[in-house]
């Protein structure tokens, strides 16, 4: 009998879908302004993107309120880490776009630049567009990451970086190779490891983006106003994602909540308790 309850037991601990996370999820903003390009630091600070009524894109703060100033400029698409640094592009028509920091000023000034992501250490990772299409991976520090086209990537602070690779399609990393096969973008990762990116999820009505993770599959199942936008994603594992919510985009925050077993484990509980159950009667 205990052979058969340790054997139900191993199975329920290394089964790796055994448990499924709940998920409690809060809207953060109320405004009548469209929020967008979210990004949170490792304790907690969020930013995003907002339209300035004069039609220019700026940095705004949960805690602070706006961020970057009314320059004439569009500030944008930024990331922060623990230290409070902040990195986004900064771009006028007529000129070069570059990337900006609120503590070292202009860090790379090219056309084509996309995306800036920064690590608590200060290693900041940027794409600039590719000719075959896509963009090339680079860092302040290392230089060139890929040869191969990338959709998005982003950099957590132990210099894992994780990219979402066109040729050949899938989640990579500069630690673990090959995560995933596929297409995905908006790509996120934690200090913990955990990855989260945008697919699209069909339904009879259409195609609309949900949020996935590397460790609880798909997060989100909002079906209104295209689905989810990217967000990002803290050491505690709570998410934070954009979603259309009386006209206006809001900001939302996932939190997990509780491990619960999914129908499969307590098929495996069942045919274990049978088991003992028929051990019994042949023992009588």
């Amino acid at each position: 009998m205990k052979k058969i309850l340790l054997f139900i037991i191993a199975i329920l601990v290394f089964k790796t879908n055994a448990f499924a996370i709940i998920y409690d999820f809060q809207q953060l903003t109320f405004d009548s302004v469209n929020h967008g390009a979210v990004s949170v630091s490792s304790s907690g600070e969020v930013i995003w993107t907002q339209i300035m009524p004069n039609g220019y894109s700026q940095m705004f703060s949960l805690t602070s309120g706006q961020i970057t100033p009314n320059d004439g400029y569009n500030n944008y698409g930024g990331d922060i880490n623990s230290n409070g640094e902040i990195v986004y592009e900064r771009a006028k028509t007529g000129e070069t776009s570059s990337f900006y920091s609120n503590v070292q000023g202009e860090i790379v000034k090219q056309a084509g630049l996309k995306q800036a992501r920064i690590n608590d250490q200060g290693e900041i990772i940027y794409t600039i567009d590719n000719p075959n299409g896509g963009f090339s991976l680079y860092s302040n520090i290392r230089g060139k990451i890929t040869n191969s086209p990338v959709n998005s990537a982003d950099i957590n602070s132990v210099g894992e970086i994780v990219y979402s690779s066109r040729i050949p399609q899938g989640i990579y990393s500069t630690v673990q190779g090959q995560i995933y096969p596929g297409n995905f973008s908006s790509l996120r990762i934690n200090d913990n490891g955990e990855i989260i990116w945008i697919q699209g999820v069909s339904t009879g009505s259409g195609t609309y983006n949900q949020i996935f993770s590397s460790l609880n599959g798909q997060v989100t199942s909002f079906y209104q106003g295209g689905g989810v936008g990217m967000g990002d994603i803290d050491n505690n594992g709570n998410m934070y994602f954009t979603m259309k919510q009386d006209d206006y985009y809001q900001i939302f925050k996932a939190i997990p909540q509780a491990v619960v077993p999914e129908p499969a484990s307590f098929s495996l509980l069942g045919l274990g308790l049978l088991g003992l159950v028929f051990k019994r009667k042949r023992k009588d």
